[in-house]
């Protein structure tokens, strides 16, 4: 389009040339009629001129709005440009951000990584700080249970030395005598005793004296009163728990004192303390 612009500009200023060529020529010899017939000639030229420059100026206005419309088709590029440009430089400071993000969160995974390595390190060595204290304390734990069974021996012994102790009799005999006084272990395990008992050393709470026959207010021989048997009361070596009367399993007496184990291992005694 713009060569064919071209050359119908160049016929125009062509024209221009030869006419202007034509009339000097003319004004030159003086020759009215040579003037007169160039003249003539470029007239008769003229409309085709004419119509090659309309056609011209048709191409130029046309060329004119292809160029507008190009400037705005440059113009919307422009502008996709600028929002293509403004996007990459969003998601080039969100490309920005997300790398100090990572990078934060690979300096949080270190420490992190770090305070486990540590504590990795303090599990380890309280493992070790507690073998080391269990081995320690092995001894003194071995010395404490045999210190214990050494007591659980010696008190078994000394149950056995206080067994021994108060069957002085012959196994069989359940009787025991003091100075003046005895006590014997009856088949239900009841207790009773008989003698003198300035201490209370037959056990029933008093000083009176049985199974001598005599009176105790008098001195003087009874009449008729028996003290023994059935008339001789049982000891009271209390109650157990289920209200069910003691009963006595050994007994020992002394010269002035009474000491019985009972059915549940207590012990009672009654009499002198000095």
């Amino acid at each position: 389009m713009s060569l064919r612009l071209d050359r119908t500009v160049l016929l125009a200023v062509a024209a221009l040339v030869a006419f202007a060529v034509v009339a000097s020529g003319c004004a030159s010899d003086g020759s009215s009629t040579d003037r007169h017939g160039a003249i003539d000639d470029f007239v008769d030229e003229a409309p085709t001129n004419v119509e090659e420059l309309a056609e011209a100026r048709a191409l130029a206005e046309e060329a004119l709005q292809l160029f507008e419309e190009a400037s705005v088709q440059a113009e919307k590029t422009q502008g996709h440009h600028v929002d293509a440009r403004q996007v990459a430089d969003d998601l080039w400071e969100a490309a920005g951000v997300a790398r100090a993000e990572s990078d934060a969160a690979w300096q949080a995974s270190q420490v992190t990584w770090e305070a486990f390595t540590t504590a990795q390190g303090n599990a380890a060595a309280a493992a070790v700080a507690l073998t080391e204290a269990q081995q320690a304390a092995a001894g003194p734990l071995q010395v404490a249970d045999d210190l214990r069974a050494a007591a659980d021996q010696a008190r078994a012994l000394a149950d056995e030395s206080v067994l021994a102790t108060a069957v002085r009799v012959p196994p069989g005999d359940r009787i025991a005598g003091g100075t003046a006084h005895t006590c014997v272990i009856l088949d239900d395990g009841g207790v009773k005793c008989w003698g003198t008992n300035w201490s209370g050393e037959l056990g029933y709470d008093d000083q009176v004296r049985r199974g001598d026959g005599l009176d105790a207010d008098s001195d003087a021989l009874g009449e008729g009163v028996s003290e023994m048997g059935d008339s001789l009361p049982v000891v009271d070596l209390g109650t157990a728990a289920d209200g069910t009367p003691h009963t006595a399993t050994a007994i020992v007496s002394g010269s002035g004192h009474t000491c019985v184990i009972l059915d549940d291992g207590g012990v009672k005694c009654w009499g002198t303390n000095w």
